[in-house]
């Protein structure tokens, strides 16, 4: 988020959204109109294909278009990284469930660090018949502890 309000902090308008659908989205560009996101979030709604067109970029030479992913398998990393040259930036993507999207089209050669790695959980926190154990240890502790 932190990309969206401090480098583009300056909303584009978009179409009407019903957030209890489960999907929002969010769109903004920089003061010096070098740098437009879009943030795209799908809580807990099926997948869809989202449309993102955006028309009168401020560019006259190409520019890139960074698509960040967070998902069960990433995080906040890159998935696509095109070159566009046109005024109009036109794009479907396939917004999944549980996911968020950011798209950073930009005319400039910085770009958005990706996230940490995603830890591995450990194999025995992944066996669930293990969790009413883990949860009888964690209710002792804390009746040892503030008990």
């Amino acid at each position: 988020m932190h990309y969206m309000a401090e480098d583009t902090p300056f909303r584009l308008s978009n179409e009407k959204m019903n957030a209890s659908d489960g999907i929002t989205y969010l769109a903004g560009i920089s003061e010096d109109g070098s740098n437009i996101s879009i943030l795209i979030s799908n809580y807990n709604s099926p997948d869809i294909k989202c449309i993102l067109n955006l028309t009168n970029l401020p560019w006259n030479a190409s520019y890139r278009e960074i698509h960040y992913l967070i998902d069960k398998n990433h995080h906040l990393e890159i998935v696509e990284n095109k070159t566009f040259s046109d005024s109009n930036y036109f794009s479907i993507k396939k917004i999944g469930r549980n996911t968020v999207h950011f798209v950073r089209l930009t005319n400039s050669t910085a770009i958005p660090k990706e996230g940490p790695e995603v830890a591995k959980i450990p194999f025995l926190l992944r066996l669930h018949f293990l969790d009413p154990l883990t949860r009888i240890i964690g209710i002792i502790l804390l009746s040892l502890i503030f008990g």
